[in-house]
């Protein structure tokens, strides 16, 4: 059933004058408080708001009554605050009432209407509203996605975040964060997910709740077709009733207010009342663009003396001669009305992949000293052009990110526009993968130090400059690049969606080390197929360095159980590292290595011996450096390790014996493989029986993982310690038990913790 809404009739227009405290409130980006909330919205109930209804339930389901409130007072709310708005309670309360007669099904409302109209921002709006006068009304939570800006695999990774899952619970492959994703909205109590932008139904579904009393609010510029097919034995959601009712433009009282608090000015006489109507009457009453030319009038008051009211109304109407009233202004006269360094500085951020950016990269493209490019950003915020976001919250065993603001465009159409009229956006580009280039580069050393890159063996990429970034240690640049991570990885696919692809693998190479350490790996599987599936049609990136790419796609893949995705990319980098040419033996090292660890994995020990022996004897055949000592210690405690597994007890002992020896040779330290080492050394000795011995390798162990900050590696090694006391000394193991729990939580590793717990509880 569809049914057409209709809004008009009972709204009730105001013209009162401007509040200048609640204009600047929304330069602030603050919002109304609860008490004047019903009376400051700028949608015209007499314009045909156009909201689309499916109430949906989860065929698995019983549908049973309102979800009762949570037990915890705190509910979780992850939405941006909205802007302002003028007098619009009565849609509110339609809205609102469509959201209460949904208490027993999940609701689906979609907001739609031409860009630039409101949908998000009213989205925002009706969230605000529900969660301050009735936050239990979704004790699940409030949050946001916007799969039309940032794709559904970022979309899916970031609400996983929003809704507590730790990086360590993310799964690496796309369709398993999905099922994640669904599982987690499913098992909450009533939430509200607000889904911005989305291109397509598939952008929608991944992030309809299902459970009863659940809300989803689609902002859009179109209809989409109801999320129920009209098959039962296939939906994923079963349609009940559907209302659709556009969202129109604002009435000519409405848009005049709107363009008066933007301005921040009164106009007092009749003629400047008179040019301010015409100019509000001629465009449309679509409130973006009204935002737009009320700052551009801000601006023009400022730089003319009190006359600015009448230049804009020249410009305006004089260039773009009124023809009929829905007729809107050229898109890059609406940046002409800042100042030109802010219009320039506008235009160059633009450039940077959709994703929130710090101070150091505004820097970067502005050119301007740092005081200088702080109040271009200001002003531009100050505009609503940019809003602040944020920054990521700290791992639990991190200092906190450092207080910087981070921006981003507050619209996607602004990017758009400010693209059309720019003239330089390659060579903005390329500084900002330059500039995230060194920032990635400079990390791996800290992370990884002595770790072979492409460009350390062929010379060919970019190299941090001297007096570049410099970070004193690794918790300073893990905390540096967790408050880049949106950014980095968003550039990352952006040079592979521009052909940028030797920038963009050496990014991925060099992004290695914070991924990986950081157990980020939804992040290498995203940025990785990207770059994968840009360069296939062509034969733009050299063999050895494709390999790379696929071999540490292949070890995300292996960190997810996900056996055959990560042979399959196993395979296919050593296929590639055996094409390459010159020989590349590290590249090929890697890749056999790569196919080695999966067989261990599954516990195909033969195989992965056999593997792990062809890796040992290639590394030794290198010419002697640190870094081919390395390959051959590496091949040497793997290969050790799978013949453990095979109980070739004497021949792996032998082997961890002589990677010890070489591990301890190397000019540079190379604590990582000390402890991985040193491990395995412990788990030989315990199937040996010498218990002794295998507590002081694994206390070693623990001593090498905290001089690298690695919480959750040491408390796999306190699990080690509590299985072999578990029979002789109980309570000794109840106490490794329970120092694993704590570090593993202090990782961020709560389903790890979970299972410890488990193992805590079966020894009671």
């Amino acid at each position: 059933m569809r049914d057409g809404d209709d809004l008009g009739g009972d709204g009730q227009e105001n013209d009162a004058a401007t509040d200048p405290d609640l204009a600047s409130a929304s330069a602030e980006n603050t919002v109304d408080s609860p008490s004047d909330q019903r009376v400051r919205n700028t949608i015209d109930t007499n314009s045909g708001l156009g909201i689309q209804a499916h109430t949906i339930l989860n065929l698995n389901a019983t549908i049973g009554g309102q979800p009762g409130p949570s037990l915890s007072p705190q509910v979780d709310y992850r939405i941006p605050a909205p802007p302002l708005y003028i007098n619009q309670c009565a849609v509110l309360e339609r809205i609102r009432c469509i959201i209460d007669n949904g208490g027993s099904v999940a609701t689906v409302v979609t907001l739609w209407g031409r860009g630039g109209i409101g949908t998000t921002a009213l989205g925002r709006k009706v969230a605000k509203v529900v969660h301050d006068e009735e936050p239990q009304r979704f004790p699940g939570g409030y949050y946001q996605v916007e799969p039309g800006r940032q794709g559904i695999p970022e979309s899916i990774s970031r609400l996983l975040r929003d809704m507590g899952d730790t990086d360590d619970e993310i799964p690496a492959s796309l369709d398993k964060r999905a099922k994640r994703l669904r599982d987690r909205i499913d098992a909450r109590d009533a939430v509200a997910i607000l889904i911005d932008g989305p291109d397509s139904l598939a952008q929608i579904r991944p992030f309809v709740p299902v459970s009863p009393g659940s809300l989803a609010i689609i902002a859009s510029s179109r209809v989409f077709d109801p999320l129920y097919d009209g098959d039962p034995d296939t939906a994923t959601f079963r349609h009940i009733d559907e209302r659709e009712i556009q969202l129109g433009p604002l009435s000519s009282s409405h848009s005049l207010e709107l363009l008066s608090a933007r301005a921040q000015v009164e106009w007092g006489t009749r003629q400047e009342r008179s040019m301010a109507r015409a100019i509000a009457e001629f465009l449309g009453g679509t409130p973006d663009v009204l935002v737009r030319i009320g700052t551009r009038i801000r601006h023009a008051e400022h730089h003319h003396s009190g006359s600015g009211l009448a230049v804009i109304h020249e410009e305006i109407l004089g260039t773009h001669p009124r023809e009929d009233g829905d007729m809107a202004p050229d898109h890059g006269a609406l940046l002409d009305g800042l100042p030109a360094d802010a219009r320039r500085f506008c235009v160059q951020l633009a450039w940077h992949p959709d994703a929130d950016f710090g101070l150091g990269a505004a820097t970067r493209v502005s050119g301007r000293d740092v005081a200088e490019t702080r109040r271009l950003l200001a002003g531009l915020v100050a505009d609503d052009i940019l809003e602040n976001v944020p920054p990521p919250p700290a791992r639990a065993n991190a200092d906190s990110p450092a207080d910087e603001p981070r921006y981003r465009f507050r619209s996607d159409r602004t990017v758009k526009i400010a693209r059309r009229v720019a003239t330089e956006g390659s060579d903005v580009v390329a500084d900002l993968l330059a500039y995230y280039l060194e920032l990635a580069l400079t990390a791996h050393r800290v992370l990884l130090p002595g770790r072979w890159l492409h460009k350390d063996l062929d010379g060919q990429g970019i190299t941090p400059p001297p007096d570049g970034v410099v970070f004193e240690s690794k918790d300073e640049a893990r905390r540096r690049l967790r408050t880049e991570r949106a950014a980095v990885k968003a550039m990352a696919v952006l040079a592979a969606r521009e052909g940028r692809f030797r920038e963009g693998f050496q990014l991925c190479e060099a992004l290695w080390a914070f991924w990986f350490l950081g157990g980020h790996f939804d992040d290498v599987v995203d940025t990785h197929t990207a770059l994968i599936n840009a360069v296939a049609p062509t034969s733009e990136l050299p063999p050895a360095r494709l390999s790379r790419i696929y071999v540490q796609r292949s070890i995300a893949y292996r960190r997810d159980a996900e056996y055959d995705r990560a042979l399959a990319d196993a395979e296919t980098g050593l296929d590639l590292a055996r094409a390459a040419r010159p020989e590349h033996p590290l590249a090929l090292l890697t890749a056999l290595e790569a196919v080695g660890d999966v067989y261990q994995e599954r516990k195909e020990f033969a195989r992965a011996g056999a593997f792990l022996a062809d890796v040992l004897e290639t590394a030794e055949s290198l010419t002697p450096s640190p870094e081919n000592q390395r390959a051959v210690y590496n091949a040497a405690c793997k290969l050790g390790q799978a013949r453990m597994s095979e109980g070739r007890f004497d021949e792996a002992g032998e082997l961890l014996d002589r990677a010890w020896t070489l591990v301890s040779q190397q000019p540079v330290r190379d604590v990582q493989n000390e402890a991985r080492i040193r491990t395995r050394k412990g788990d030989l000795a315990q199937l040996t029986r010498n218990t002794t011995l295998a507590m002081d390798h694994w206390n070693a162990a623990i001593g090498l993982h905290r001089e690298l900050g690695d919480s959750r590696r040491m408390a796999d090694v306190h699990v080690k310690r509590a299985e072999a006391l578990r029979r002789t000394a109980p309570d000794a193991a109840r106490s490794e038990l329970r120092t694993a729990i704590g570090l593993y939580r202090e990782a961020g590793a709560e389903q790890q913790a979970q299972d410890t717990i488990r193992r805590l509880a079966d020894m009671i």
